[in-house]
């Protein structure tokens, strides 16, 4: 998503408004995005910068982190951004390209091109929960035969080393994570 910003730069009032439909075809953390991101960007003036105000949406789906079925949720993103030219960064002792205070980033851009794609992937990347759950009692899958507990119990039983190598680490965890409740 480019911006031409010789209009804006123009007039220290001026203020445009922009709608983009951004794919994303690479998953993010195995977060895999069901269509485009719907981007709001709104630029305004601001003298000695150009404030960027951005609204993202995305539909997205992410493995539950217990039993590996399909999570399918929503990102709603809203952020500002500050774009500044090589001679106010310069000025404002802005090194490496970029800044951030915590509350806004600050880009340097040159040549009247203002570009959003940087700052909407760190975003998107962001506000990625921390945990995707399908129902937060996710039972997730026996360690032994790899069932999903939620269908129902497996027969296993629950003992021993699971007849499935690609499964030892979880059973590992999961001894681990009972011998701590019981400290």
């Amino acid at each position: 998503m480019e911006i031409d910003a010789a209009p804006l730069r123009a007039d220290r009032r001026a203020v445009t408004e922009r709608d983009f439909l951004v794919p994303v075809h690479e998953p993010m953390d195995h977060v895999v995005f069901r269509g485009p991101v719907a981007v709001r960007a709104v630029l305004r003036n601001e003298g000695t910068r150009i404030r960027a105000d951005i609204e993202a949406h995305a539909r997205c789906e992410a493995p539950c982190d217990r039993c590996l079925q399909p999570v399918p949720f929503a990102l709603d993103l809203h952020y500002t951004e500050g774009f500044v030219t090589p001679e106010q960064a310069e000025r404002d002792g802005i090194e490496g390209g970029e800044t951030d205070d915590g509350e806004v980033r600050t880009v340097v851009y040159d040549h009247d091109r203002i570009e959003l794609d940087s700052g909407l992937r760190q975003n998107l990347a962001l506000a990625q929960p921390g945990k995707h759950l399908c129902r937060e009692d996710c039972l997730g899958l026996c360690p032994r035969c790899g069932k999903n507990l939620n269908d129902g119990p497996c027969g296993c039983g629950d003992r021993g080393e699971p007849t499935d190598p690609r499964l030892l680490a979880l059973a590992d965890a999961m001894r681990r994570a009972k011998e701590k409740e019981s400290e």
